[in-house]
């Protein structure tokens, strides 16, 4: 077994939060990696089940085992954001609670790593279990399916920046690289793009990894050297559980990630690709229409709570001409899929 270096070449990070169901076998894995060079980093924010027990029996037999816990609750992305920021690695391997890596993970994906990119990312499996509704199976299958690198970038094992924008012109928020248990990240990356946003609910990752992406690139390997486990306590299915947090999900957090396309300094190729489009596309307009079913939506949702909520965080999300709305709606029953609802928000006009 390799000693602990000051630097090694990769952490692999596991922010845990009441996770001792499947800890255990997440942890094993990782430790099983081919590629021993390694620090195996446990960054707990301040769980209520055995979790911190767990982590410490692993660091009382292998050295490259730490375990740091949170002072207080962070939540998803400020727990994944303290894991950056204490991992020593040169690369950062995100390892979730719930998943595994396969024994050549690390080692395969290091080697898959090119000049320039700061991601690199692998196929992944997805592990659903009988606790999951027909529905929602189905739905986890058809979303794995359809959005991924060889859906969307056919046979490309290295996408440019400048491809990246322009698949970000057509699919803002849906995730086709995957989850960070899918994912390398450099750790540089944090320092010149800054870290995962804490106030977006389902996208958080994928937000972050288009943010790098769009910027500079990534590597995708092929082969399924993770797997995502989906079950009724995952973060992914909680996020589905009561209509105000898909009420979150469906609405608010694409209003977030459509307003950084359109203003923020990081996705500016994305809006020169819209503007080389023949038409061009108009990635405002988009925006305002998306505000506009946001807001018709939350008494649907019952959600008028957290709308109000969000008016009042992010107040530039109304400052659109109030003329700008949505007259085929009105003209139209309400669609009863929230989510195509978003969907047909941000389709071209």
């Amino acid at each position: 077994m390799s000693s602990r270096a000051s630097t090694p070449p990769v952490t692999i990070c596991i922010p845990t939060f009441n996770g001792e169901a499947y800890l255990r076998q997440s942890v094993e894995s990782a430790l099983q990696q081919d590629f021993e060079d390694f620090e195996l980093l446990i960054v707990d924010d301040c769980s209520e089940d055995s979790s911190v027990n767990i982590a410490y029996d692993y660091a009382r037999y292998d050295s490259r085992v730490r375990v740091y816990v949170n002072e207080r609750n962070l939540g998803l992305g400020g727990n994944w954001n303290r894991c950056a920021t204490l991992a020593r690695g040169a690369w950062i391997k995100f390892l979730f609670q719930d998943d595994t890596l396969d024994p050549m993970c690390v080692k395969r994906m290091l080697a898959a790593a090119r000049p320039g990119p700061l991601i690199v990312a692998c196929a992944r499996a997805v592990a659903i279990e009988e606790t999951i509704s027909p529905g929602e199976k189905q739905f986890y299958e058809y979303y794995a399916a359809e959005h991924s690198i060889p859906r969307r970038f056919p046979g490309e094992s290295l996408i440019s920046a400048e491809a990246f924008a322009r698949h970000l012109v057509d699919h803002p928020i849906d995730n086709c690289i995957g989850e960070p248990t899918a994912v390398l990240i450099h750790r540089s990356a944090f320092q010149r793009f800054g870290g995962f946003r804490r106030d977006l609910v389902q996208v958080v990752d994928w937000e972050f990894e288009a943010r790098i992406a769009v910027q500079a690139g990534l590597c995708y390997l092929s082969e399924p050297l993770a797997t995502f486990r989906v079950h009724g306590r995952s973060a992914t299915a909680t996020s589905r559980a009561t209509a105000t947090r898909r009420f979150q999900r469906d609405f608010v957090d694409p209003l977030l990630v459509f307003y950084e396309i359109v203003h923020s300094k990081w996705y500016e190729p994305v809006r020169i690709a819209a503007k080389e489009r023949r038409p061009p596309v108009d990635l405002s307009s988009r925006l305002l229409k998306a505000v506009d079913v946001a807001e018709r939506s939350a008494a649907e949702c019952q959600a008028e709570t957290v709308w109000s909520g969000v008016k009042e965080r992010y107040p530039w999300l109304m400052s659109a001409p109030p003329g700008r709305r949505l007259k085929r709606w009105a003209r139209t029953k309400t669609p009863t899929c929230l989510l195509s609802v978003a969907r047909w928000a941000t389709r071209p006009r």
